[in-house]
């Protein structure tokens, strides 16, 4: 049973509604200040329990309010289940969950959520939590046409796990990013490629690993990716590594939903111009391909497709119920493959929607397909949900799994 599941009763609220109800209509006014000096979520101890706090969200509502749904990774995207409770007949709106003191996830409120998956209408329809001083940006991108810049309500629990590997660091060497535009599938356009070079790159004798990350501007931009390959590399906790990131289409869903396509413009294509262009190992146990979501299902069926060129999967919340996980069945019904693995997911990874199979119970499917084969597998449980939060600090985790230096 995920956390998220198991609702508790807020004791502050459960005490305003007994008030409310005996005629103390003027304690309202006053909540409303104390939340206002305080802030929100509304957070109270457990007794007796030192790993998890209790979790009220809260909004102020007027009488246009209908409903109002909590969109993020936490609660989790079953929207019909994260719909605010209204408090008696006050403008007091609130849901009450039970969470571990060590999460973090963003959220935003969607106001009158009209009872269906579609993310757009619920997005156009979000705004930030108004008691919650705390957000966190993630820039458009200016060459994407649906692109904007998504901003959202943040939530950082007292015991979260301080980022290290995402952080910029000023006294360190830092590699150099390039950008390329390579011709695409249809050869009608062209498609944005950036590849990371470490500090100190240049041919020698001793050729660079090769990582290879699709959903290449979420990477760069959203997950910190160049600030986790310069401390690794500085730190010495990865050999030196050459990193090339790689550009969604317009149809991120069918590129990355284990598309022939694709798989071959990158062995074909992709890999063959990296080896050309760049100092850059072509020992598949020395090359990762990575990604996250549907990003982190391709990756593991780009390495079934070419075991030769990538030895390594860094897969990060995965979406492998897709097509009823299709790719797990696969990797049953295969001979083993000379692959290794690093597999992880959000404790907080339910259904990607309400008509989908869960997440996280997919991606744990598949660990366990791999370990009955005699894959080498790397598992990882992260405290946040289905967001950016924590797979920065998640890809340096798998590189070090993959190919950290013993």
């Amino acid at each position: 049973m995920l956390i998220r599941d198991l609702q508790y009763n807020s004791p502050k609220i459960s005490a305003l509604a007994k008030q409310v109800s005996a005629g103390s209509a003027n304690l309202i006014d006053l909540f409303w200040q104390d939340v206002q000096r305080c802030g929100a979520p509304l957070i109270e101890e457990i007794e007796g329990d030192n790993e998890n706090v209790i979790i009220t969200f809260l909004y102020k509502g007027d009488t246009n309010i209908k409903n109002i749904l909590i969109y993020g990774a936490f609660p989790g995207f079953r929207y019909a289940e994260n719909i605010m409770d209204r408090l008696l007949d006050t403008n007091i709106w609130y849901k009450t969950y039970i969470i571990r003191n060590n999460a973090k996830f963003k959220y935003n409120f969607s106001l009158n959520y009209e009872f269906d998956n579609d993310y757009k209408k619920i997005k156009a329809k979000s705004i930030l939590d108004p008691f919650n001083p705390n957000e966190i940006v993630f820039a458009k991108d200016d060459e994407a046409p649906d692109s904007t810049e998504m901003i959202n309500s943040l939530v950082v629990m007292p015991k979260s796990k301080k980022d290290i590997w995402t952080s910029y660091r000023s006294k360190i060497h830092r590699g150099q990013i390039e950008l390329h535009r390579l011709p695409n599938l249809d050869l009608d356009s062209n498609r944005r490629i950036w590849v990371y070079t470490p500090f100190g790159y240049k041919k020698g004798s001793d050729k660079f690993n090769l990582l290879v990350l699709t959903d290449g501007f979420d990477y760069l931009n959203y997950l910190s990716a160049k600030n986790v390959l310069d401390n690794l590399m500085y730190e010495k906790t990865i050999a030196p590594t050459v990193c090339v990131l790689i550009d969604n289409s317009i149809n991120r869903f069918e590129e990355l939903t284990c598309n022939a396509d694709f798989s071959n413009f990158i062995a074909q294509k992709l890999v063959p111009w990296i080896w050309d262009n760049y100092w850059v190992s072509k020992e598949a146990n020395k090359t990762i391909i990575g990604g996250v979501s549907l990003g982190g299902l391709s990756s593991a069926y780009l390495a079934f497709k070419n075991p030769d060129i990538f030895g390594n999967v860094l897969s990060q919340s995965a979406s492998f119920w897709w097509n009823s996980e299709w790719l797990t069945n696969e990797f049953k019904k295969s001979n083993k493959l000379p692959l290794k693995f690093y597999l992880n997911v959000g404790i907080f990874e339910d259904k990607p929607y309400d008509d989908e199979p869960v997440m996280k119970d997919a991606i744990d499917n598949m660990y366990k397909v791999l370990l009955e084969k005699g894959y080498e597998v790397k598992y990882e449980n992260f405290y946040s949900g289905h967001d950016y939060l924590s797979w920065g600090e998640t890809l340096a985790n798998g590189l070090i799994e993959l190919i950290g230096k013993i």
